[in-house]
């Protein structure tokens, strides 16, 4: 990815206007990874830290779950090129 090109995953997590909606999504993803830092959400979401194999495929499954989309994966949304930059 070049300088401030979004990855699939901000911009699907953007697209969700309600931020009650967005807030919800975001608490689901940390319960179910075991992280209760937004901190650490933070750091997977602007590419400090890739999250490790098990917490890419839970999140994938949450995110498409969420939207309905299945072509989400954990390979798609958490791309190795975001993360070695």
């Amino acid at each position: 990815l070049v300088g401030s090109e979004m990855c699939i995953r901000d911009r699907y997590v953007q697209s969700i206007t309600n931020l009650e909606e967005r807030k919800r999504l975001c608490d689901t993803c940390k319960q179910a990874i075991g992280i209760r830092s937004d901190t650490q959400l933070w750091n997977y979401r602007v590419g400090n830290v890739r999250p490790d194999i098990l917490k890419r495929r839970e999140l994938a499954k949450i995110i498409r779950r969420h939207s309905g989309d299945s072509s989400y994966t954990a390979d798609n949304l958490f791309p190795v090129e975001f993360y070695n930059r």
